[in-house]
């Protein structure tokens, strides 16, 4: 098996920071617009942010990945998978495959996968080209990554 795992302590800073944007949300946002799109936006680049700080794959494949995922879920909605397991009234299968299926959450996933391939995109090239010194195992001059892990 060829997959190699890392360990990058800027995604995990990221990771971290947008998880507590995210529990904070689902705490205090009883509202009709950032409860239901920014936290769906948020949750995909969190998703992408986790998979950056675990496997070294392409960031437009991981960000693809993320995005099925996202669908896929969705498409679970869709069919009421919750319901036909019996695990309609469960909060934990609801934290974790939702409630309903919305048109308009594919549409915050998409942007959320847009929003990161964007930032990827105006990094490259700057100082925080990071995918650039990920290939080297070095962020800021600071080994930051564990390789090749069996």
């Amino acid at each position: 098996d060829n997959t190699k795992f890392r360990f990058s302590r800027f995604y995990a800073a990221c990771f971290l920071i947008l998880l507590s944007l995210e529990c904070l949300i689902a705490a205090f946002a009883h509202d009709r617009i950032i409860r239901p799109y920014v936290g769906d936006v948020l949750v995909v680049i969190l998703f992408v942010l986790r998979g950056e700080n675990a496997v070294d794959i392409p960031s437009k494949s991981l960000a693809t990945a993320v995005l099925l995922l996202a669908f896929a879920i969705e498409f679970a909605q869709y069919l009421e998978l919750l319901k036909a397991l019996g695990l309609e009234h469960s909060p934990t299968a609801k934290l974790f495959l939702g409630n309903s299926f919305a048109w308009t959450d594919i549409m915050c996933y998409i942007l959320g996968i847009a929003i990161t391939l964007a930032v990827e995109t105006v990094g490259k090239g700057s100082r925080c080209d990071l995918p650039a010194r990920r290939k080297s195992g070095r962020i800021d001059g600071h080994p930051d990554q564990l390789s090749g892990a069996q």
